[in-house]
């Protein structure tokens, strides 16, 4: 006996509907012919709990499905960084007045990454100045 679920869901980000289907095949091993109300009941029973496990299944389904389509759209979302903001970001992330003086050159190019670069130079040597007269 084959035993099956189905459900109607609608597709992230589309116009559209897509149908999710399982099914399970049982062998009960029942004479059909020969149930007392008693078995029928129980057979009924039995096909009432699969079919809930499959609807779980499928349910389940959709809404890991529905996870990973909602994550692929964030991700397509974010912009790429632009070669300034690389730039900025690799100068705040400098500890070392040597290594934030070999963007001094780049800097010049571009006014906002030359704030930048003054106020981590600013920062930075008022570390060093800090460090001297301890």
């Amino acid at each position: 006996m084959k035993i099956g679920y189905s459900e109607t869901f609608p597709v992230i980000g589309k116009d559209r509907w897509q149908k999710n289907w399982l099914e399970d095949e049982v062998n009960l091993n029942i004479d059909y012919l020969n149930l007392s109300d008693a078995d029928i009941e129980k057979v009924i029973l039995n096909v009432r709990r699969i079919q809930y496990a499959l609807q779980k299944q499928v349910q389940s389904f959709h809404y890991e499905s529905v996870k990973a389509a909602e994550k692929q759209l964030t991700e397509q979302k974010e912009e790429p960084k632009t070669q300034q903001e690389k730039i900025i970001d690799q100068i705040n992330g400098c500890s070392d007045l040597k290594v934030l003086q070999s963007f001094e050159l780049i800097s010049r190019k571009y006014t906002t990454v030359k704030n930048a670069y003054n106020t981590k130079y600013e920062h930075l040597h008022q570390i060093e100045i800090q460090k001297l007269q301890k």
